[in-house]
């Protein structure tokens, strides 16, 4: 709560400051006069501002329930603070410009009024209906001699469930936990792993009835969730993800200034997370709650914490998966998040080293190989088919090698040389034949592949080039390097051949 109304105090400020700068550039002050006369006063206004508004209570929006109260609770305290501020510039007997601070007010009120009618707009629109939480709820189960009779789901919780989640969400959960030969089921609504913690013994299934958008640490609960869950157990859940919420923002407010909700929306969800300098600010003001997540990595945390995509569905602007406990969780401290990311690489002896790249997928893609592989297969030129977990700035960082850009530094290291194999996962290397596994790892891998001389299509084709190139390079290296690399260069620049 305090956050979220530190949140409006700094957007009320951030109308002020402009509101300040609007005035400066409509009457007829220069920068320097200003600079030179106004500081001082200018520091007790925006202190009379903020004093003024936060016991007006005005920027505590979450109090509003119609246009009608904000309308005129802005108004109030703006004119008290007009008020205010007349009594201090008569007092004082200044020759300070009235009419920068008469303007300044006008455009703050206007600004603020017509955010509010957004605000107060939206919540009509898409009200948000806070209900019960369920808590914990089982099946009846009936035991006799340690035999399970009979397995009913409970109708009063089955109406709680579609009361909460819709008709259709319902069907999904009942669908995918039925026929489990399953033992007992958890039914939770809740954010937090201690709700998951506390709960004696372990259960063939999990449903969760919250977002995982509003859990503040995602993989500590999905490892709590699989702590409490049997081997093969399943885990229900859902999120919103990044295109949805695009288009649900695009939906709700008016056309236009859609778009500017939506371009600091993505500023503000998707890249202060990511950076090192925003990213406590961001988990400051928000806890967690409420963040943007792409399916990519939502799929690859699930894995990352020992899980498996069993079913998935899009329902009412929410996407639905069902997970199922395959393995325990990796608790990797280190995850791919930023937009320089470690790799890890399989190398010369089968040495597994990190390889540095510039993102070009969603945080988390990595764990998500074998169910793109699984889903999609290979397409040409070896990569995956319709690969998901690749971002849009991506797309374009791999056209020009962009992203491959930080991969000097291996170079430089010693991890790759000049000419040589394409550095793989673990994953993507036993997909190769044993011959080419061996002879792969008698040598680095290399910053420009043979895959660039030779543009083979599918992967017994680029098996064939490398198997090739590394019988060659046994031969004689130099020689062979030399003439990979000019057949190369005249490919990217003459061909245009370019990263899939």
């Amino acid at each position: 709560m305090i956050r979220k109304i530190l949140l409006y105090i700094l957007l009320d400020l951030s109308i002020l400051l402009v509101s300040i700068t609007l005035s400066i550039w409509i009457l007829p002050i220069t920068y320097a006069d200003f600079k030179a006369h106004y500081c001082i006063p200018l520091g007790i206004f925006i202190l009379l501002w903020m004093v003024i508004s936060f016991l007006s209570r005005k920027t505590n929006l979450k109090k509003y329930t119609n246009f009608k109260s904000l309308f005129i609770n802005i108004l109030w305290s703006n004119l008290l603070i007009l008020i205010v501020l007349c009594i201090i510039l008569f007092a004082s007997q200044t020759d300070y410009s009235r009419s920068i601070a008469l303007l300044t007010i006008a455009l703050s009120t206007t600004i603020e009024l017509f955010f509010g009618y957004l605000f107060i707009w939206g919540i009509k629109t898409h009200p948000s209906i806070e209900k019960e939480t369920l808590g914990t709820n089982s099946f009846t189960i009936d035991h006799e001699d340690n035999k399970i009779k009979e397995v009913h789901p409970d109708p009063e919780l089955v109406e709680k469930i579609t009361d909460w989640v819709g008709e259709t969400s319902k069907d999904f959960i009942l669908k995918n936990i039925a026929h489990k030969n399953l033992l007992e089921t958890l039914f939770v609504s809740t954010t937090t792993r201690f709700n998951i913690d506390h709960q004696k013994g372990v259960y063939q299934n999990i449903v969760n009835l919250k977002r995982i958008n509003d859990i503040q640490r995602i993989n500590k609960f999905f490892e709590s969730v699989n702590q409490k869950l049997l081997p093969g157990g399943i885990f229900i859940d859902c999120v919103e993800t990044y295109e949805l919420r695009k288009q649900r923002i695009l939906a709700k407010y008016l056309w236009g200034f859609n778009y500017i909700i939506y371009s600091l929306d993505f500023i503000i969800k998707r890249i202060f997370p990511k950076l090192v300098f925003t990213k406590g600010i961001y988990f400051f003001l928000t806890r967690g709650q409420n963040r943007v997540m792409s399916k990519a990595e939502t799929f690859g945390r699930l894995y990352s914490c020992g899980f498996k995509i069993y079913d998935e569905a899009l329902i009412n602007r929410n996407f639905y998966f069902a997970a199922q406990k395959i393995k325990e969780p990796a608790y990797d401290l280190r995850p791919t998040y930023g937009p320089f990311i470690k790799l890890r690489r399989v190398g010369k002896n089968g040495k597994v080293f990190n390889v540095f790249k510039l993102r070009t997928m969603h945080p988390y893609a990595e764990y998500l190989q074998q169910y793109v592989h699984d889903k999609n297969n290979l397409a040409k030129g070896g990569k995956f088919k319709n690969d998901f977990r690749v971002n849009t700035v991506g797309k374009f960082f791999r056209k020009f090698w962009l992203d491959e850009i930080p991969m000097l530094f291996n170079w430089l290291k010693g991890d790759l040389k000049l000419v040589g194999v394409r550095p793989l996962s673990m994953h993507y290397y036993k997909l190769y034949s044993k011959e080419l596994q061996k002879m792969r790892i008698k040598y680095k891998p290399g910053l420009f592949p043979p895959f660039y001389a030779d543009m083979p299509k599918t992967l017994d084709e680029i098996q064939a080039t490398e198997l090739k190139y590394l019988k060659l390079y046994e031969k004689n290296p130099f020689k062979t390097d030399l003439k990979y690399l000019l057949k190369i260069m005249k490919n990217i620049l003459i061909k245009k051949a370019r990263s899939q």
